[in-house]
């Protein structure tokens, strides 16, 4: 992606609605991430815009630092949070499953998501925004 390409694509996720800002984004407070844009990778580094249901992704995640999971909204696609790293900044989250690693790196001020998910083949880029979990909506992680 041209650097043109980067400015043009930030500028569109700034007039995006968000679910709302970084506020709780402690490390502790389970959040919910809202996947808003997506590219599409493949190994020689040469990327698309592609929609989530053409990757079969779900567009909401939820994360839970107790049980260290990450976990699709309606809990049928999960994968254990290997390493978390809280700075004053930002907070840094990797996991690999099924010959997949991610990494997550959430804007502790504005909630600004950036991720990846890599494999062989290629990978995904994507951005979105997290927020705090309302206490309403959390359950227990043996739930599922």
């Amino acid at each position: 992606m041209t650097g043109r390409h980067a400015t043009v694509v930030m500028a569109l996720l700034l007039l995006l609605p968000i679910r709302a800002s970084g506020e709780g984004v402690d490390g502790k407070t389970p959040l919910v991430c809202d996947l808003v844009k997506a590219s599409q990778c493949d190994g020689v580094a040469s990327c698309a815009s592609t929609d989530f249901a053409d990757i079969d992704l779900p567009p909401v995640y939820l994360v839970d630092f107790a049980a260290k999971r990450l976990a699709s909204e309606d809990g049928q696609r999960a994968s254990p949070i290997a390493s978390q790293e809280l700075l004053d900044a930002v907070l840094v989250l990797q996991g690999s499953q099924n010959g997949r690693g991610w990494t997550m790196v959430v804007d502790r001020a504005t909630g600004h998501l950036s991720a990846t998910i890599a494999d062989a083949e290629g990978a995904l880029v994507i951005a979105g925004a997290c927020t705090a979990r309302p206490k309403s909506a959390e359950q227990p992680s043996d739930a599922r």
